[in-house]
């Protein structure tokens, strides 16, 4: 046997072998799965500059103030691309621009691809929103919205939204009442 064809057959049994050792490593969906049960995770999008620094600000209150969250900011190429991870619920919690809330919400414009999203809103920060998806229990928003309302005045244009916004989440709601924290959902 030739030095080529022992080094090509020795490259293709390594590459092979490589991709038989590997198995499912290639799909990072298990832990991705797993991640986000364990992490808090506030998405972000590179194409809307200002959500990535304030995410960060809001992932440092939480770690400090709550840190059983384990908040982490994930950070999406697109506006686009963060709607359809929120719209296909791989994440349940998205920093995005009061229209882009508006075009989620209704299944329009740039989101139209993903159809009406049900969401509710959990914190301002000037000209963006925190918003989560209603299937998130409305304990764990409750807990974000009081720590962000004790604790984030130093986050730029944090704000409690109003009563009359566009949905209130509804843990967020009964945060603003200053109502106790609701139950946990019961698992069986």
């Amino acid at each position: 046997m030739d030095r080529r064809t022992l080094l090509t057959a020795f490259f293709a049994t390594g590459v092979l072998g490589m991709g038989v050792s590997t198995g499912q490593a290639h799909t990072p969906y298990r832990q991705w799965k797993v991640y986000r049960q364990r992490h808090l995770l506030i998405g972000a999008s590179r194409e809307d500059t200002p959500t990535y620094p304030l995410a960060k600000g809001i992932v440092a209150v939480l770690n400090e103030y709550l840190p059983t969250a384990s908040a982490r900011v994930t950070r999406a190429r697109t506006r686009y691309r963060l709607g359809s991870l929120f719209s296909t619920n791989q994440l349940q919690f998205i920093l995005v621009s009061m229209s882009d809330v508006i075009d989620i919400a209704n299944g329009e414009g740039d989101f139209s691809e993903f159809g009406p999203v049900e969401l509710g809103i959990v914190y301002q920060f000037g000209a963006h929103l925190l918003v989560a998806r209603t299937d998130v229990p409305g304990n764990h928003t409750w807990l974000i919205t009081r720590t962000l309302m004790d604790f984030g005045s130093s986050i730029p244009g944090a704000t409690t939204p109003g009563a009359n916004s566009i949905t209130l989440h509804s843990g967020t709601r009964t945060a603003i009442r200053l109502e106790p924290q609701p139950e946990p959902l019961k698992t069986d």
